[in-house]
């Protein structure tokens, strides 16, 4: 839901990379808001598990959710 998606970031990164997985599969999500919200809590939480997905985002998907991907993948590898 569009109104809970900032809480939802806020729970989900205080989890941390026990939530990776669950939020790798919205990775898939038809909704490019929710694939572009998944990347910025990847950003944060996401590890090396995340970077084949973040990568076909970053250069197969919208000019809305690439940019934030590759922003991820930038974040994850500098862990």
């Amino acid at each position: 839901d569009f109104f809970d998606r900032a809480d939802a970031n806020r729970a989900l990164q205080a989890m941390g990379s026990m939530a990776e997985p669950a939020v790798q599969k919205q990775l898939q999500n038809p909704d490019w808001q929710v694939r572009a919200e998944a990347c910025r809590v990847l950003k944060v939480i996401g590890t090396r598990a995340s970077v084949p997905a973040l990568q076909a985002l970053a250069v197969g998907d919208t000019p809305f959710v690439a940019p934030v991907a590759k922003e991820a993948l930038l974040a994850v590898s500098q862990r």
